[in-house]
């Protein structure tokens, strides 16, 4: 059957700047599909398999659903599937357990589809006459018994939205009596079935759920949080149909669980890790950059040194494309006000390039709980424990001049070592754990942004929060 088509996507033409690096939200960049690069795995979370996707803040979830999303409906093009944004909301009501949990989410689900039919229907308008009449009773019983809230406030929205426009089969649907397709008391699994088998008649291959806000509820209950998607997804196994799957994107912390028992180990719901790799990260930069400047390619050699700009990348930004992109963003202000005050677009040098890197240096931290130590959005894994101790000890001075003897004398009681201030021996025992914190710490050690030596007094700890 026709269906009718939706606006096309609009390309950009024109140079986004510094626009290109500037909320690195997905979800506020247009023009994101023309940039993104894509996860080695994403072909296996685009098959009819529901996915739990695990990602640190910042590596790219909310940009990997919407890259799924354009994969299921592509803009411009009438949907493959029934593409459902689940807005999840934790269920508060503490006396709601097991079963009746379930139940309290699967109702949230199941409004999400509502809603997503109504727009579907909104949006590519069937033609009913060319349809079994069961089709348009099977809808409008979904809508008339899941949509949550006050039916005729539906109504009102809709003609408040349309008028006199508004489709008529959408508010005899909302209005008018219909029987029951299936038992109140059927199992889900059967209600699924009867709306899938709606679907198909308009064309669509069945329900894809995304589900991305989960970041949100885990700050602020991770346990319950953490209980109640565990709840979820072992009862998946009860109201599982092969056409209405899950894309659940979850924070990295959500990972230590043991996701081995339920849906999980019964092969139900595949999980993945949201990782990249330097290759993949260094082609999302070169992306952005020819976005930025309006140009086919920009390698990152066009921008400055490209082995020093990988290197600052890599040491900064860790496994981050949000971090990628965070420390980048200065090198490209720079190159900018170059052009400009030039009119020629010429890489950096390394002087300047060096001098970006002491401007913007990323931030030190200490995680207090686990002494986690992260550079920006790398996690530095290679410091010697007692180097550790060393740094955890200029950590808590951060910002202040350490005189080197009292550097040197907590350090040899960290390694159980005497002091003696009259042995110049010990003097030059300071300056291997220095030199090996730099190498752990420092982006680029020989122009250091955290520990600086002043000469003849001792070191300083910057850049340090």
């Amino acid at each position: 059957m026709s269906r009718g088509k939706a606006p096309t996507e609009t390309k950009t033409r024109e140079p986004l700047g510094i626009a290109a690096f500037g909320s690195l939200r997905a979800e506020d960049e247009p023009w994101l599909a023309q940039c993104y690069v894509k996860p080695p795995d994403f072909a296996l979370m685009t098959c009819w398999r529901s996915i739990l996707v695990f990602g640190d803040e910042g590596a790219g979830k909310t940009a990997l659903g919407l890259a799924l999303e354009r994969a299921w409906a592509p803009p411009g093009q009438p949907p493959k599937a029934l593409v459902v944004r689940w807005p999840f909301a934790i269920v508060e009501d503490e006396s709601l357990k097991g079963t009746r949990l379930v139940v309290a989410y699967r109702d949230q689900v199941l409004d999400a589809v509502a809603r997503a039919v109504v727009d579907y229907v909104l949006r590519f308008p069937p033609d009913w006459g060319q349809l079994p009449p069961w089709v348009g009773r099977t809808l409008a019983w979904f809508l008339q018994r899941f949509l949550r809230g006050d039916l005729k406030d539906h109504l009102e929205s809709l003609w408040g939205k349309f008028g006199e426009q508004s489709p008529g089969w959408l508010r005899n649907a909302l209005a008018g009596p219909v029987p029951d397709v299936v038992s109140p008391s059927a199992p889900p699994s059967e209600v699924a079935g009867e709306i899938i088998k709606a679907l198909k008649a308009l064309g669509l291959e069945g329900i894809r759920v995304i589900v991305d806000n989960l970041e949100a509820w885990h700050e602020a209950d991770p346990t319950l949080l953490t209980d109640h998607l565990e709840s979820f997804l072992n009862a998946l196994t009860e109201f599982w149909h092969p056409r209405f799957v899950y894309a659940f994107m979850a924070p990295s912390e959500l990972d230590s669980k043991d996701w081995s028992a339920g849906s999980v180990s019964r092969r139900r719901v595949d999980v993945y890790r949201l990782e990249w790799r330097a290759m993949d990260l260094e082609a999302m930069m070169e992306r952005r950059l020819a976005l930025a400047f309006g140009e086919e390619s920009f390698p990152l050699s066009k921008l400055g040194p490209a082995e020093r700009l990988m290197n600052w990348l890599s040491r900064c930004g860790g496994q981050s494309p949000r971090g990628w992109l965070r420390m980048l963003a200065p090198f490209v202000v720079r190159f900018l006000n170059k052009a400009a005050e030039t009119g020629q677009m010429t890489p950096l040098t390394e002087e300047e390039c060096i001098a970006i890197q002491s401007e913007s240096a990323p931030r030190l931290s200490i995680d207090p709980m686990t002494d986690a130590v992260f550079v920006g959005w790398r996690k530095v894994s290679d410091i010697q424990p007692a180097d550790l101790e060393l740094l955890k000890y200029l950590y808590q001075r951060r910002g202040e001049l350490c005189p080197r003897w009292a550097v040197l004398r907590e350090y040899l009681s960290i390694t159980g070592q005497l002091f003696r201030a009259d042995d110049p021996k010990s003097e030059r025992l300071l300056d291997q754990p220095i030199y090996r914190l730099k190498q752990a710490i420092e982006p680029d050690p020989d122009h250091p942004v955290f520990i600086k030596t002043v000469r003849g007094r001792g070191y300083r700890l910057d850049n340090a929060w």
